[in-house]
């Protein structure tokens, strides 16, 4: 719909929208019948880079570690615009499920998810790290409900003893700000001029206007509309989606993450936790509109089946062996 209501053509939007192409990253481990565990093993080698460069970029500012299109300094921190997060937000439910089961070389790499979110500066990836994490130790079955939470106590305490104060006080005054705002508060006249105001005929409903090119006329207007107004697409999740990709798209999203929420609750806690995680973060941001976000989905789509599968297999070799004895 780039073409038809913004002047923006055809292969420009398909070179935009290249992320999505990450979906087939489902079907090449299908493919190629890559383990469980060589996936879970590339999940954790990713964001552990991605949380040791986002960390040396914080620590070595304004020198440049990698390439980030903007940069925020505010809530006593360096906020930069990069993608992938939903990495350490699986990260620390990984690594804390490993925890539980009394192994304890995991540790630094649950410290290092949640401080990475932490010096972000998102009260929201904070939140969604720590229901991850929660929902993890709820599921797990491997120690008891009091050592959990002796483990998660201990966990909490270290992390606030090394929490700055001035970050704090920042998060808590900006939080009180928004909360007084009530329906001023800019997410909410965000979603309501791009649902009433921007996105107002039925193709586009239906099919998306697409992602913009931000050299086109139509990136230029997307643009105008953050700079000018303060609206921005990606300030409000699932409905910036819908803006961008249709109805049809959200629907299939929501389709996907019910039926994997569903089938990974005797799978796989950490699957299960992170699934419910994303779903939540889903409702003020794109964990389904950039390639990182995509290929981790994908991946983690691929690792409900794998396991579910080499479960059974497990259960018939069980079996085969006991009646050859």
């Amino acid at each position: 719909m780039a073409a038809a209501y913004h002047g923006q053509d055809i292969v420009t939007t398909l070179i935009e929208q290249r992320f999505m192409y990450f979906y087939l990253v489902y079907f090449a481990l299908a493919a190629l019948n890559v383990s469980s565990q060589n996936v879970e093993k590339a999940i954790k080698y990713v964001a552990i880079f991605f949380g040791s460069m986002y960390l040396l970029q914080f620590l070595l500012y304004p020198a440049d570690v990698f390439y980030y299109p903007k940069v925020l300094i505010e809530r006593s921190t360096f906020r930069f615009r990069v993608d992938g997060f939903e990495f350490l937000i699986f990260l620390a439910a990984f690594a804390f499920n490993k925890l539980l089961n009394k192994q304890v070389q995991f540790y630094p790499l649950l410290l290092l998810a949640v401080v990475v979110n932490f010096l972000s500066g998102s009260r929201y990836l904070l939140v969604i790290t720590a229901i991850s994490i929660g929902l993890t130790g709820y599921k797990s079955k491997a120690l008891s409900f009091g050592l959990k939470v002796f483990i998660v106590g201990v966990f909490l305490v270290s992390f606030i003893l090394f929490l700055p104060k001035e970050y704090t006080s920042s998060i808590t005054e900006k939080t009180k700000n928004d909360l007084q705002q009530g329906e001023d508060y800019i997410r909410i006249p965000a979603a309501a001029f791009y649902l009433t105001t921007y996105n107002v005929d039925v193709p586009t409903w239906l099919f998306g206007n697409g992602v913009s090119d931000s050299h086109s006329q139509y990136g230029i207007q997307i643009q105008n509309i953050g700079e000018n107004l303060g609206f921005y697409l990606g300030d409000i999740g699932f409905i910036g989606e819908f803006v961008r990709f249709g109805i049809f798209y959200f629907l299939i999203v929501c389709v996907l993450l019910y039926r994997a929420i569903k089938h990974s609750r005797k799978v796989d806690p950490v699957l299960n936790s992170y699934l419910i995680a994303i779903t939540l973060f889903y409702v003020i941001s794109w964990p389904f509109g950039h390639g990182p976000g995509i290929i981790l989905f994908a991946s983690v789509l691929y690792l409900i089946n794998k396991k579910s599968y080499e479960r059974e297999v497990s259960k018939v070799d069980a079996n085969n062996t006991l009646e050859l004895q």
